[in-house]
C-alpha cells in the first residue's frame, strides 16, 4: 500500500479534474465546425455554451477526485485552472 504526501494527492486529483475537464470538452465538440475551428452563436448554442461554462465552473469550484474509487473526503477549487485546462482540451 502507497502513502501519498500532500503534494501527490493534490496532483493526483488536479489530474482527475483535467480527464473530467476533457469529458466536458468532447460533449460539446459537437458546436465547433471542425473546418473553419468557429461556433455558430445562435440561440440552441448560446444556451449550450452557457450550460457548458456553468457546469464546468460549478465542477470546478467544489471538486470532489475519486482517485481511483476511494473518496478521501477532500474538496478542491480548481476556478484559477479551469480555462487553461479548457484550452488545452480544445488543443488536442
Amino acid at each position: 500500500m502507497k502513502l501519498y504526501n500532500e503534494t501527490d494527492l493534490n496532483d493526483l486529483a488536479f489530474e482527475e479534474f483535467k480527464k473530467e475537464v476533457e469529458i466536458y470538452v468532447l460533449d460539446f465538440e459537437h458546436i465547433v465546425n471542425k473546418e473553419t475551428q468557429t461556433i455558430v452563436f445562435n440561440e440552441k448554442n448560446v444556451i449550450e455554451i452557457t450550460e457548458f461554462i456553468n457546469g464546468l465552473t460549478a465542477m470546478a469550484r467544489d471538486f470532489t477526485p475519486y482517485l481511483g474509487g476511494t473518496d478521501t473526503g477532500r474538496q478542491y477549487n480548481f476556478t484559477e485552472q479551469l480555462w487553461e485546462t479548457i484550452w488545452d482540451c480544445f488543443g488536442k
